[in-house]
């Protein structure tokens, strides 16, 4: 991915992202985001990472389903680049770090100075044999 140009970075304020994870009931894994929280200015390109174990002894196939609040910043909030983008594997009592990168729009309004970007993680359905 491309940085913005620094021209769109609002250096004048500071939002601050908080993220967190669940886990559906059926699927054995846990999530933690490895940086709890992040500040940056509006328009700068961040990437962060989540740590995901499988704590059964099967291989497990999972979906993560990402949601930001307040809603009215869901839309100034862009992935890039997401591990929620496809499903993932992970073999038993396997662990993997798992990247997000992201920006918040410069156009995002003042009245946001914090969000929340909250993943569920899902049992993937099986593919119908």
């Amino acid at each position: 991915a491309t940085p913005a140009p620094a021209s769109r970075i609002d250096r004048s304020r500071i939002v601050t992202v908080e993220f967190t994870g669940t886990v559906m009931p059926g699927l054995p894994w846990e999530i933690r985001p490895l940086e709890p929280s992040i500040e940056l200015h509006p328009g700068e390109l961040r990437t962060t990472r989540f740590l995901v174990r499988n704590l059964s002894d099967q291989t497990i196939v999972g979906q993560a389903v990402p949601s930001v609040s307040p809603t009215v910043a869901a839309r100034h909030f862009r992935k890039l680049d997401c591990f929620c983008f496809t499903q993932q594997t992970l073999a038993p009592g396997e662990s993997r770090e798992m990247a997000l990168t992201f920006i918040i729009d410069g156009d995002i309004g003042d009245e946001i100075s914090e969000l929340t970007l909250a993943y569920a993680f899902f049992l993937a359905p099986k593919d119908p044999a």
